[in-house]
């Protein structure tokens, strides 16, 4: 039986991983992420999931922090753009970053959404809960 994966979270800050997890399994959907640290790791896993391991038809977002090492965000979204595989997957940039470099940048690559991680652990959890009941319930992909 394949693995249903409907979230990839790329996040290298075990504080905010920790926080996103605890959202999801308030969710239910703990079952349904995978969390990777960086991009190499991320990249890893949708190669995995190309290669028939994983059933890559289930995943709907990937969740992407950009200040990471060995691999950042924006490194990351210029690869699985560019590639046929994986250019349709929505991809929800979800840092603490606020600079419009890094804003105008990741447009420029063909990210779905930019959003700034809030603080305030609720409206952390608010921001969660819209971004997985969007793009796992209200959005429509083929």
């Amino acid at each position: 039986m394949e693995q249903r994966i409907d979230i990839l979270l790329v996040e290298d800050n075990p504080n905010d991983s920790c926080l996103a997890q605890r959202v999801f399994r308030k969710l239910d959907l703990e079952q349904k992420v995978h969390i990777a640290k960086d991009g190499v790791e991320a990249l890893e896993f949708l190669s995995q999931s190309q290669n028939g391991s994983l059933n890559k038809s289930t995943l709907k977002v990937i969740l992407l922090d950009l200040k990471m090492p060995r691999m950042t965000g924006l490194e990351f979204l210029e690869i699985v753009k560019s590639k046929e595989e994986t250019r349709h997957l929505p991809v929800v940039i979800l840092t603490s970053s606020n600079e419009e470099v890094d804003i105008e940048r990741a447009y420029q690559l063909g990210v779905n959404s930019y959003l700034v991680k809030p603080v305030n652990y609720d409206v952390f959890s608010a921001t969660i809960k819209d971004i997985t009941n969007y793009w796992l319930e209200i959005n429509k992909t083929p």
